[in-house]
């Protein structure tokens, strides 16, 4: 009866693990022979495949072609290995940049909305000192050129830099100057007053004399202009020598009249049937025509009416439907 086919193979290497090894193997071998499957040594599994690797001097031309192809494969490494860094890079920082760019637009939108907003709240011009610049160029015409710079000039410096002046106080210099041209007209109105007087000391009984309006109404030959309205074109502007002029032109026409004299035996005999108007006309007096021209300069008659009694007493005068 045999041993089983495992139990020989153990049997078989422990007869061989305790058996004494020769010192050099090598050497029992006949030359030539393989080793058995057995007795390979582990080493020589490792060798065999470095020795594989070196280049045999009847293969150059496959080495030649190794070389080049790992130098590819580095260089595309390399190239790639930028590559994720810089693409990291990206990812990180473009971000961030995005929302910078927003917050920057944002706030430029906001400030030029603010300016739009104050550029509405504060108007460029006269309008900033609450003074227009007709009245700054009617205050230079009136105060001189000198003393309105001067003031604008002391607005301007009390005024915080960059903001507009206190319309507080900018109200208070436009009714100081309000007050101060007042004051000038009043004073140029009593010196009209005084001239005229000096001109023509009569001349409140000469305007008291109904023959002076009846000359008034007439129309100067010269300028073709009524004397009334020159009259009252003349006293408006406070000129006293133009008024004085129609007072003394009356005065001297008066005068003349009054020296003239008329031979006796040219003198008609009186008659005692007074000239009788047109039926249906107005006889006027020269106290009616003086109030009439009082109440049309007082503003009492409206245009078209004034402008009809003012007809009507012109044609009276031709007429001859005037009595003193």
């Amino acid at each position: 009866m045999s041993l089983p086919r495992s139990v020989q193979a153990q049997a078989e290497a422990a007869r061989q693990h305790f058996e004494p090894q020769p010192e050099n193997p090598d050497d029992q071998r006949p030359a030539g022979s393989a080793p058995e499957e057995g007795q390979r040594n582990p080493q020589d599994e490792f060798s065999a495949p470095a020795k594989a690797d070196e280049p045999s001097p009847t293969q150059p031309a496959d080495s030649a072609e190794a070389q080049p192809k790992d130098e590819q494969d580095q260089g595309a490494l390399y190239w790639q290995h930028r590559f994720n860094v810089l693409q990291g890079k990206y990812n990180s920082e473009i971000p961030a940049l995005r929302q910078e760019n927003s917050e920057l637009k944002n706030t430029i939108a906001e400030r030029d909305r603010r300016i739009a907003e104050l550029e509405q709240q504060q108007p460029t011009g006269g309008a900033d000192s609450g003074v227009s610049d007709e009245q700054l160029e009617q205050f230079k015409a009136t105060y001189g050129e000198d003393l309105v710079d001067f003031v604008t000039r002391m607005v301007d410096q009390r005024a915080p830099s960059g903001k507009p002046a206190d319309t507080g106080n900018t109200q208070e210099l436009t009714e100081r100057l309000e007050r101060l041209e007042s004051e000038k007209h009043q004073d140029a109105e009593a010196r009209f007053w005084m001239n005229l007087e000096q001109a023509v000391p009569t001349f409140r009984e000469v305007n008291a004399d109904p023959k002076f309006h009846q000359f008034l109404a007439q129309f100067d030959p010269s300028t073709g202009v009524q004397r009334q309205e020159a009259l009252n074109q003349a006293q408006q502007a406070l000129d006293a020598k133009a008024v004085a002029d129609i007072f003394q032109l009356y005065m001297n026409q008066a005068e003349q009249g009054a020296k003239r004299s008329v031979p006796d035996d040219q003198v008609e005999p009186r008659t005692t049937r007074a000239t009788e108007a047109p039926q249906g006309q107005r006889i006027w007096t020269g106290q009616e025509i003086s109030q009439f021209y009082r109440d049309k300069t007082a503003g009492r008659y409206g245009a078209e009416e004034a402008q009809r009694l003012e007809a009507d007493i012109f044609a009276a005068q031709r007429d001859g439907r005037v009595k003193q």
